[in-house]
Parts: C-alpha cells; sequence; structure tokens
C-alpha cells in the first residue's frame, strides 16, 4: 500500500519542511532534508521534459477515459473526444445510458462502436473506433470480464486493441458501516491480491499475442506499485516515453469523500503498447465530470 500510494506520503513534505525550519531544530532539519533527497531522486525524473524527434504520417491517437456512471458532463466529455481527434477511444464506467447501446452524437466520427451490457457487467466499458473492428472478445476475469480484446482494420494494418479495467485494491470492509466509502476502505482493507492476478493473466495472454498491441484503462495502480515494474518489463508506458511531469489522473473530487482542493496524485490511468509502436506525444486531459482525468496518446504505427 505504501508503494500504491507513495506520492501520499510524501506529500506533507514541503510542509515539514517549513515547520522544521521556523522551530530551528537542527537534527529535524536535516532528516526533512534527506526525505527530501529521496523524494528527488524518486519522482524528480518525472519532470524531465521528453523531446520525440518522430515525424511520421501513421499515427494513431488514443483516449483512454474511466467516465464514472453518474458523470453529468457526458456532452462536454464528447465534446473533447472530437477535439483530440481521437481514433480509437476506450471508456470504463460507461453510465447506464451507454451500456447496451451506442453513442449516437458520435456515430459520425466513430461508426464502429462495441459496449458491455448490464447484465455483463454494470458500469462497464465502451469501445469507439473510427477504423473497422474485426472481432470482439471479452477476456475471463475474477467474477466478470475485466478485459476486452478487439482487432482492428488500420488500412490493412491488423492491431489488437485491449480495454481493461482491474479490481480495485480493497479487501473485505473491517467496517461494514463504511461499505461506500470506497477511500477508508482501501486504507483499512487495502489487498491487492485481485487486481495483480488479473494483470498477471493479461501479461500472460500478452505472451501470444500475435499483432501490434495497445493496452489501455483503468489499471487501479499507481506507477509507485510493485507490479508496475512487471507490466514494463513487458510493454511500453505512453505517459512516461513521451511526456515530462506528475500526470496524476486520481482522485478527482465530484463526491463527497474528498475535499474539493485535493489534487490528482496518483497515474492509475495508463496507454501501454507493444514494441511494433513509437509514443510522439502523451498529455492528461481535462476535468470531464469524472472522478478520473482522461488520458491521450499519439502513437506512431508499426510500419
Amino acid at each position: 500500500m505504501l508503494n500504491d500510494f507513495a506520492p501520499v506520503v510524501f506529500f506533507p513534505l514541503p510542509f515539514v519542511l517549513l515547520v522544521t525550519c521556523m522551530i530551528r531544530v537542527r537534527y529535524l532539519i536535516v532528516l526533512a532534508l534527506v526525505h527530501s533527497l529521496v523524494a528527488g531522486l524518486w519522482f524528480g525524473p518525472r519532470f524531465l521534459p521528453k523531446y520525440s524527434a518522430h515525424d511520421s504520417e501513421f499515427t494513431l491517437n488514443v483516449v483512454t477515459f474511466n467516465v464514472w456512471g453518474h458523470n453529468a458532463q457526458l456532452k462536454g466529455a464528447q465534446e473533447w473526444f472530437r477535439e483530440v481527434k481521437a481514433d480509437v477511444i476506450l471508456l470504463q464506467e460507461i453510465p447506464e445510458q451507454y451500456a447496451n447501446y451506442q453513442i449516437p452524437e458520435l456515430a459520425d466520427l466513430y461508426p464502429y462502436q462495441v459496449s458491455q451490457s448490464t447484465a455483463t457487467r454494470w458500469w462497464g466499458n465502451l469501445f469507439l473506433s473510427r477504423y473497422p473492428i474485426l472481432s470482439v472478445e471479452n477476456l475471463p476475469g475474477d467474477g466478470v470480464p475485466a478485459q476486452q480484446r478487439f482487432t482492428i482494420d488500420v488500412d490493412g494494418q491488423i492491431l489488437a486493441i485491449y480495454n481493461v479495467h482491474f479490481a480495485m485494491p480493497i479487501g473485505a470492509s473491517r467496517l461494514p458501516q463504511l461499505k461506500n466509502h470506497y477511500v477508508l476502505q482501501t486504507a483499512l482493507g487495502y489487498n491487492n491480491s485481485a487486481r495483480n492476478a488479473e494483470i498477471a493473466r493479461l501479461l500472460s495472454r500478452l505472451e501470444t499475442e500475435l499483432h501490434p498491441y495497445i493496452v489501455a484503462g483503468d489499471f487501479n495502480m499507481s506507477e509507485d506499485a510493485v507490479i508496475y515494474g512487471k507490466i514494463a518489463d513487458v510493454m511500453r508506458d505512453s505517459y512516461r516515453e513521451g511526456s515530462g511531469g506528475w500526470g496524476g489522473t486520481w482522485p478527482i473530487s465530484v463526491v463527497d469523500e474528498l475535499p474539493r482542493f485535493t489534487p490528482p496524485l496518483l497515474r492509475v490511468d495508463y496507454i501501454w503498447y507493444s514494441g511494433h509502436f513509437c509514443v510522439v506525444e502523451a498529455q492528461v486531459g481535462p476535468r470531464l465530470g469524472s472522478d478520473h482525468l482522461p488520458l491521450f496518446a499519439e502513437l506512431e504505427l508499426p510500419r
């Protein structure tokens, strides 16, 4: 849990430094400076700028976004999809009106749309594509199909796209009266075994993947989680490869669980890609009514 939430652990450090300097206790100042050095070595490289020399006309724009089923700003989200000119969009936690149906307002741009039905998974996934969808497959998960695999035809090139939403790292609630308070549930009953098992199952599946692939969605995992390294051994992280900065996508306060000033401290949403691609750029999107921020990446297609 400390790894998953490492940025939260270091978040009070500037205030600690300020207080220690004010009270002028030498050994406390030294301790605070040592912790600052650790934080700088750990998180500092993320802020180094990334420079891309790619200049290819063969690119694919990808968006992943955990919409949140109670989202009241769906029109704004649809306008942003048009603005970024995404070629494929992978959505998770879609509202009920998206399940079992397409999004007719986007049919002109995305004639190929596949959503999970509410009978399969409540607040499931939705995939939108400018390019023909050749196949659709629900992959087994723990209780519900947490992963979907699509193949699309991009001007004769077949690509595999995985839309994923892994389990939250929450075990049995120690305080049943807090069953709807996910922040406290996570803190008191943290358990990443289901999430890690789903990720391991995906990585095993990718060992036999025949096509260049993209894996995007809500991983419910920060990039400081131990299992992040296992994923990075197999795929490349588009944001870390193509952008500099913190890249936090969660949490955004849309309910009363968190103060309104809470910044998105963790990046739990990812666009990963196989070694066939190169990243041109990646960026975090704006607030669109969800407790997550969307993520955008432009990838150079294999030739």
